[in-house]
């Protein structure tokens, strides 16, 4: 996914702030958009927004037709990014997960703000900064298998207890460098 084959991915001067989203599963706020190419930031702004993901609740099915196994995600996730540059800045989140129909097991997923490979995308440029997703039960940070994960700054951001700030990759996707991670809790992992 690139600016000239997927052009309406990658719009300049977005704006996403001041939003209160409570919901039950899927996800909470997501965009895509681009900055100058340049500076770290300049792409899509999403600013002191909050969400969250019911706690204590049943998925019994994400397709109306199959029961939730384990294995089954509803995302509970906060925030979805693409595109390359967001400024993600003093964001919170109450991130749940919930469990999956009658097994004992809870839906994955459950990310605070996610990253994550899809049609080649890539993590460039992007600022986090001072986004606290630790109100919930679940809720980490993450660019999660993307081919490039290059000139990001993730600074004083707060994942759940538990949980974790940085990057995961395969054999496939491990292009990982010139990153700026600095007073996160806990400290950044794969960066």
């Amino acid at each position: 996914m690139t600016p000239s084959c997927f052009p309406f991915s990658f719009r300049h001067g977005l704006v996403i702030r001041d939003n209160y989203i409570y919901q039950n599963g899927r996800v909470g706020i997501s965009w895509s958009g681009m900055g100058d190419g340049k500076t770290v930031g300049s792409g899509t702004v999403v600013y002191n927004n909050h969400v969250e993901v019911a706690a204590g609740t049943t998925c019994w099915s994400h397709d109306g037709k199959k029961k939730m196994t384990g294995h089954d995600t509803n995302e509970n996730r906060g925030y979805n990014q693409k595109g390359y540059g967001s400024n993600v800045t003093l964001n919170s989140g109450h991130i749940n997960r919930q469990k999956a129909a009658d097994t004992p097991y809870m839906t994955v997923d459950g990310e605070g703000i996610l990253q994550q490979s899809m049609n080649g995308n890539d993590g460039l440029r992007n600022m986090w900064y001072k986004n606290d997703l630790s109100g919930g039960s679940t809720g980490y940070l993450a660019f999660y298998n993307l081919y490039n994960v290059e000139y990001n700054h993730l600074i004083d951001n707060v994942a759940a207890a538990g949980e974790f700030i940085g990057v995961v990759t395969d054999s496939m996707h491990n292009n990982v460098k010139n990153n700026l991670c600095q007073g996160n809790k806990p400290k950044c992992k794969g960066i």
